[in-house]
């Protein structure tokens, strides 16, 4: 087997793996919201966290450390406990996706995690807990969705307008910005629909959009598993200028983003 070959059935077996990870820390969460104990607090920065969150973290951390033992974990609810490596790989976890929107009962959160080689994810997985649904892509080598009920569905990629149809663009509640707006308003004829969380990546793999828009107020771990499903489904992400996302330590913070399946939708370098 050619050596390429051999390394995307090693990211597909691991994909497979980390997906029944993802799955598990979904589990978890619904197990909090079941309980009624959700027990929010708030962070340093004055982000929310709950009993959720960390009962998610707790189960990827550990189930990852088992997939590939040695590889360092990057999550939003251990940042500070994080070394990045001179090279090889290393995970970028959020383990609940969405926590204004658990917190209010609503249903628009998931769990997001990839696997990164530099700063650019070569795997990731959003699970959706309320619906039991998985979505898994390896850039080069495809994406599917994984249903409760079980089996692999390929995933067709963002939608592409024909001249003069109207297009679906989808937003969040929670980063909205005037740099977003902008973008917004340069699209061609479109309508707004808002998705929470790495949702927005979910429905474009799954060809339920056309657009999807972020503010710089998301991190890496909010668009790596995106950024990599969102790939390996024929789709694009980019920031100011139309350059890649590059989120650094210590803030890991990006710059404002459009995502979709046609590269003439994004402003020019």
């Amino acid at each position: 087997m050619p050596e390429r070959a051999r390394e995307l059935a090693e990211l597909k077996r691991i994909a497979v793996a980390t997906e029944v990870a993802a799955r598990a820390a979904g589990a978890a969460i619904l197990a909090v919201r079941e309980s009624g104990r959700a027990d929010v607090q708030r962070k340093s920065d004055h982000s929310p966290v709950t009993a959720a969150d960390l009962a998610a973290h707790e189960v990827l951390a550990r189930a990852l450390s088992a997939i590939l033992p040695g590889v360092p974990l990057l999550s939003e609810e251990d940042p500070e406990h994080f070394t990045l490596p001179t090279s090889g790989p290393f995970w970028v976890i959020d383990p609940l996706d969405g926590t204004e929107e658990f917190i209010r009962g609503g249903n628009g959160f998931c769990v997001n995690v990839a696997l990164c080689d530099g700063t650019r994810p070569v795997l990731g997985v959003v699970h959706v807990p309320v619906v039991e649904t998985g979505f898994a892509g390896v850039p080069s080598d495809g994406a599917w969705r994984v249903r409760a009920s079980g089996g692999e569905e390929a995933l067709p990629g963002p939608l592409r307008a024909r001249a003069g149809e109207q297009m679906l663009v989808f937003v969040s509640r929670w980063h909205m910005s005037r740099k977003v707006e902008a973008m917004r308003h340069a699209l061609p004829l479109h309508v707004t629909e808002v998705r929470g969380a790495a949702l927005k990546f979910t429905a474009l793999a799954a060809g339920e959009g056309h657009v999807a828009l972020g503010g710089g107020g998301t991190k890496i771990w909010d668009t790596a598993a995106g950024e990599a499903l969102l790939t390996a489904s024929g789709g694009f992400l980019f920031g100011p200028g139309g350059h890649a996302l590059a989120a650094e330590a210590p803030t890991w913070k990006n710059p404002h983003w459009m995502a979709s399946g046609d590269p003439a939708l994004f402003p020019a370098p």
